[in-house]
């Protein structure tokens, strides 16, 4: 079977889900009150296109059948979707589909067909079902698991192969929403409007517990409510439907107050309130016309002209509305921009307009930047407006306000949870333009808002209320808690600022609980909402939460697997809809539990082992063979040396002759070895791994700071104890991509036009990531290291969150030296890939870059301590690891850096501080391997072949064949499948020059950039006083490619 078609699609039966999920269902709290806001609603129902990336082709995809069951309970409903479609091509095919959830929506069920069966997916720490679903993809299984994974904000993802050829997949998904529209007759929507009809479409409708017939709005024939037992039952079946308008379930003389008792468990009972407060209370006061307001507008990247536009025509109508102010605007991205005052006179917004027009949307977008206080320099203001899909994609959460702020976005994919708690605490208002009019947004701008003041209840009645918070009302209130007593009574309160107007008594009792399981998932969404306001939530209760009630989270993702084997291998317990899979996977685990004695101790003795070969190496004086110019003998190395050796497939360096062979047959033999690795890859994947380094070190600056250089060439002196000068120069190859694009941009720099034309070409080619990395060397080139980092940050604006390429825009940062949203981007990529041991040396050098600045210890004494004691604990992770067969040996690599470290800071600290700086490493491991010559290649996609080729003076080329060279030149493991590190250490340069290149052999994994992005570093005097580093960033695209990396030049 063919492993994947080189495409990402989303399919037409995908595309209903998302449609579905799409709907605003935040309207249960943003209630729209005439038909002009049900005309807005509309908007957000279509279906999203396909994603096609084979030629711009779109692939359909036939759905064979759609079965529909919805449970309405009070004005919560649980939609579940079982899905059945087909690929009508001749070729296995994978589908990929990230969708937007509303706020207060809730994936709550999975499943995915193997062998024939529907098999519904279980509850896993987002981190582990990511490496497990990644691990088994490897394998190249007959299928895949399957997995749906919170992605941003409201976002999910959810992936599927294969999709066989002429096959059909059924998929599964399961979510827990609140109804919308008007109080009096709220409403459950259904888009079906479909391109294609439906092979058979079956749909069954349950109201429990309603009072009143439910009525339907749709073309559906016979779906007609009838009356069974405690509940109201519609059902309907269709051939070839062909399914073109929405179905809608509202029910008429809903009250104003709907209460929702449920069983959780055997013991527990949770409550819903959804209460509409009367609407002759609800007439908000005016408070007094503000005279300064600070707006705060979001012009990075991902702000789109439909929504400036949408959000620049309610502007107008506020700020005629208020009519006289002066009006400060920060257009803020990856940076603030400077602040601009505008007089605003009897309304006039047309300078405004135009300055926020005419601004430059690029960039990405950092919220942390955004203060709300109430004074800004020497300005006080009355509140703030902050316009923004509140997705932070550089700092992810403003500064808690002090004053009022109103958010406003028109984004139909926005952070709503973050907007609208920005709002609420601070006693303003979240004006969601998708769901609103303008009217009623203006509503609440400028007014002091009727608002939720309280809720009070007694603690032996009631616990865990979410949320119990101050907030505006908006549309109906909900709460959802715990009922602890046989009874309880639960009081809302009412009211404008701190005056209260109205309250409103809820009894509870035990004996109405019902058991559609909707309330206690709605329950546990409030709690976890709750929650992840908090700065430092608790992440293991959320990991709790979202397993007991087997919801999708941030910290939860549903995984599907196939056979006892796998449960057992990743130690994930099976569904309690497999109950045999699941009894023979409890006996089996007592068994295992025997085998994993000793497992610490053999990996210690590995990483020994590869040490003390390392050391012995380093210790070997090379000047007598460097002296005869001729080969070893096998029998002249020692057992060390020979293990060194072993590394490669000879036993010194060839000739030039042996040196010629064809690339193909290369380039096949190296094919060859990676294919033969991958099967027999490690079966075990037990990485431990914990983020919380010690933070007892202080540090004491050096004399001098230790610069990394951002020119192409550079050279150092360094005095010898010989008193002799020996100067090293490096030089590197600038890269330079021959694309059209970058023609344009050189030659629009005589008219000083070059960011114009990089904005122009950018409709078309901004969906590519390659194109802001190349228009990023560009303006760094030109010495516009600010704009470099705009356009590098605008990558992060198209919500891929790939490891991959978070990796290269980080190691690009590095190059324009923005160390510190490198180092966020870094521990972004640990978080998503803490099985890889390059997350956490990728981490550690930038957080020791920054460190190794005198005078930034100097002034961020206390950060300086933290950051180099998390880049020695994350070191010493790698070095003790265990991890995957194809990235061993890494450890070596980890050990001498790590060890460089603990030298730099025993250098720096008085003798007392010493000992608090070590990280538990065994004594044995310790010990500073300094080298005259250290170049480092590492690259940035997984299952991927590319080897460091370094020719000495002598002529002699060192790499994976031939890893050791006359004068000591030593290559570390030839890594096949992983993300490197490949490093060439030479202990005692010899004159003359030193040629760097790198060759790419394969990269078996699918590309997002296409092209590999690979990184050099090369050290001179590495780990010594006078150390200097200088780095290329380079990409490679063709198979075979030699890419001349520079030179480094001993005299």
């Amino acid at each position: 079977m063919p492993r994947r078609s080189a495409m990402t699609f989303v399919l037409p039966a995908l595309a209903l889900l998302v449609s579905l999920l799409m709907v605003p269902l935040s309207l249960a709290q943003e209630a729209p009150q005439n038909p002009s806001a049900t005309a807005l609603q509309d908007q957000g129902l279509r279906p999203p296109s396909l994603v096609v990336t084979d030629a711009g082709q779109l692939i359909p995809m036939l759905v064979d059948s759609l079965e529909v069951n919805v449970v309405i309970r009070g004005l919560l409903s649980e939609t579940t979707m079982t899905m059945v479609f087909r690929n009508p091509h001749n070729r296995v095919l994978e589908g990929e589909l990230v969708f937007p959830l509303p706020h207060g929506a809730t994936v709550n069920g999975y499943g995915l067909d193997v062998g024939g069966q529907l098999v519904e997916g279980v509850v896993v720490e987002k981190h582990q079902a990511r490496i497990v679903f990644e691990k088994e993809v490897r394998k190249e299984a007959v299928i895949d698991p399957g997995l749906v994974e919170h992605a941003r904000g409201n976002s999910f993802r959810t992936r599927v192969y294969p999709i066989p050829a002429r096959g059909t997949r059924t998929v599964m998904v399961r979510y827990v929403s609140e109804l919308i529209g008007s109080s009096a007759a709220p409403v459950y929507l259904l888009p079906l409007r479909f391109d294609q009809p439906v092979g058979r479409f079956d749909l069954k409708a349950e109201v429990v517990r309603g009072t009143h017939r439910p009525t339907v709005s749709s073309d559906l024939s016979n779906f007609e409510f009838s009356k069974w037992e405690d509940r109201w039952v519609a059902k309907t079946s269709m051939t070839d439907a062909a399914l073109t308008r929405d179905l809608r379930i509202a029910l008429p003389q809903t009250p104003d107050l709907v209460v929702s008792v449920e069983h959780d468990g055997p013991e527990d009972i949770v409550f819903a309130i959804h209460h509409q407060p009367a609407a002759s209370k609800r007439v908000a006061r005016r408070i007094v016309q503000p005279k300064r307001v600070h707006l705060w507008w979001d012009a990075s990247m991902s702000h789109g002209q439909e929504e400036i536009k949408t959000e620049l025509e309610f502007l107008r109508k506020l700020l005629a509305h208020w009519h006289n102010l002066t009006l400060d605007i920060t257009a803020f991205r990856d940076q603030p921009g400077e602040l601009r005052s505008f007089h605003i006179q009897e309304g006039k917004t047309s300078a405004v307009e135009l300055f926020l027009k005419e601004l430059s949307y690029d960039g990405g977008t950092d919220l942390a930047d955004i203060k709300l206080d109430r004074s800004l320099g020497r300005q006080t203001y009355d509140l703030h407006l902050l316009v923004s899909d509140g997705i932070g994609t550089i700092g992810k959460v403003p500064a808690t306000p002090e004053i009022p702020v109103f958010t406003l976005t028109a984004s139909g994919v926005a952070d709503h949870m973050l907007l609208k708690h920005l709002a609420d605490t601070s006693g303003g208002a979240h004006l969601n333009l998708g769901v609103m009019t303008n009217e009623m947004a203006l509503e609440l701008v400028g007014l002091e808002p009727f608002s939720l003041l309280g809720v009070d209840y007694n603690p032996e009645e009631v616990t865990e209320l979410y949320p119990e918070t101050r907030r505006p009302v908006t549309g109906r209130v909900h709460s959802s808690g715990k009922l602890i007593a046989e009874e309880a009574t639960v009081v809302l309160r009412y009211g404008y600022g701190s005056t209260e107007v109205s309250r409103r008594e809820v009894r509870l009792r035990r004996s109405d609980a019902s058991d559609t399981g909707l309330v206690p998932r709605f329950w546990a969404q409030q709690k976890m909402t709750a929650m992840m306001m908090a700065p430092d939530f608790d992440r293991d209760q959320l990991l709790a939460l979202g397993h007991r009630y087997g919801i999708v989270t941030s910290e939860t993702s549903l995984l599907v697997l196939e056979t006892l084997e796998q449960y057992l291998e990743y130690g994930i317990e099976p569904p309690q809809s497999r109950p045999e899979l699941k009894r023979r996977w409890l006996a089996s685990t007592k068994r295992q539990k025997t085998l994993e004695n000793g497992q610490t101790t053999r990996q210690f003795r590995t990483v020994f082992d590869l040490w003390q070969a390392r050391k012995h190496w380093w210790q070997t004086d090379f000047s007598r063979w460097h002296k005869h110019q001729s080969m070893w003998k096998l029998g002249e190395l020692s057992p060390a040396l020979r293990r060194l050796l072993s590394l490669g497939n000879g036993s010194g360096n060839t000739s030039s002759e042996q040196l010629r062979r064809t690339e193909e047959a290369e380039i096949q033999e190296r094919a060859v070895s990676r294919q033969r690795l991958s099967r027999n890859l490690d079966p075990e994947l037990n990485v431990q791994y914990s983020l919380a380094p010690s933070t007892g070190l202080r540090i004491i600056s050096e004399d001098s700071t230790v610069a990394r250089t951002e020119s192409v060439n550079f050279e150092v002196s360094r005095v010898t104890d010989t008193n002799t000068i020996d100067t090293e120069t490096i030089t590197l190859t600038p890269w330079d991509p021959k694309i059209p694009y970058m023609a344009n941009l050189k030659s629009a720099v005589k008219s000083g036009r070059a960011y114009q034309v990089y904005l122009d070409q950018r409709a078309g080619f901004g969906n590519s990531p390659a194109y802001f990395l190349d228009c990023a060397v560009f303006f760094q080139n030109q010495n516009q290291p600010q704009l470099a980092r705009r356009v590098l940050t605008s990558i992060l604006e198209l919500g891929l969150d790939q490891p991959d390429l978070l990796r290269v825009v980080g190691y690009r940062l590095i190059d324009v030296g923005d160390l510190d949203i490198a180092i966020q981007l870094f521990k972004d990529v640990l978080e998503m890939r803490p099985e890889e041991p390059q997350s956490y040396r990728d981490l550690a050098d930038v957080l020791a870059l920054r460190w190794e600045d005198a005078t930034w210890r100097l002034t961020h004494q206390q950060q300086a301590d933290f950051d180099i004691s998390y880049a020695m604990s994350l070191l010493h992770q790698v070095v003790l690891g265990k991890w995957d067969r194809r990235l061993q040996e890494i450890q070596v690599t980890a050990l001498m850096e790590l060890n460089r470290l603990l030298a730099k800071v025993d250098r720096l600290l008085p003798e007392e501080q010493k000992r608090i700086l070590q990280p538990g490493l065994d004594p044995s491991l310790i010990g500073v391997l300094d080298v005259g010559l250290r170049i480092v290649l590492s690259w940035d996609s997984d299952l991927t072949d590319i080897d460091l080729w370094v020719t000495e003076p002598t002529g002699n080329k060192v790499f994976y064949k031939e890893p050791l060279s006359i004068i000591g030149g030593l290559l570390s493991r030839d890594f096949t499948l992983g993300y490197g590190p490949e490093e060439y250490l030479l202990k005692e340069p010899i004159p003359g020059n030193y040629k760097i290149r790198a060759r790419y052999y394969e990269a078996s994994q699918r590309k997002l950039l296409g092209p590999v992005t690979a990184k050099a570093v090369i050290f001179t005097n590495w780990a010594r006083p006078d150390e200097k580093r200088q780095e290329l960033t380079f990409r490679l695209d063709q198979i075979g490619q030699f890419e001349s990396v520079g030179d480094v030049r001993i005299n």
